[in-house]
């Protein structure tokens, strides 16, 4: 069994493990690397692959998982990189509060997962106060993410 480490990577292959329908292995790695359909999965996996990780009860609540009792939550980081402000921050015409972004991640920390290089699966915890300190804006770009995720390249 899999115990989830903060700072630590984590890689996972899923090619030939997806199976949705008839759809074909492109089709299921272009779903995956859309972070919207994304989510979803690899909420769930993450469970399988870490069982202590255990899920909300409340799958559209403020968190997607505990970890004893440490509120964690989910992000994948996409070509976009990853935004980890809170859901309602997110999005045309809603705006960024920091005082809410900092209270926020003084409590929770995110397990972030590289879906960009699917069917390979990076998989990260890091600590919200961390995260908040390193990128105030609640936003990493894919550059940074990928550094912070395997280090910088030479």
């Amino acid at each position: 069994m899999l115990i989830l480490e903060y700072d630590k990577l984590y890689r996972f292959d899923l090619k030939n493990q997806i199976k949705l329908g008839s759809l074909t292995e492109d089709q299921i790695k272009r779903c995956m690397m859309d972070g919207r359909f994304a989510s979803h999965y690899m909420e769930k996996e993450l469970v399988n692959w870490f069982p202590h990780l255990k899920e909300s009860e409340d799958s559209c609540g403020p968190f997607d998982h505990l970890m004893d009792n440490q509120k964690i939550d989910h992000k994948n980081c996409t070509k976009g990189g990853v935004k980890f402000m809170p859901s309602k921050m997110l999005g045309t015409g809603r705006e960024f509060n920091s005082e809410e972004f900092l209270e926020k991640t003084a409590e929770m920390d995110y397990v972030i997962t590289d879906i960009t290089t699917y069917p390979i699966i990076g998989v990260m915890l890091k600590k919200g106060v961390e995260l908040a300190k390193n990128f105030p804006n609640g936003k990493i770009a894919l550059a940074s993410a990928k550094e912070m995720l395997y280090g910088k390249c030479d």
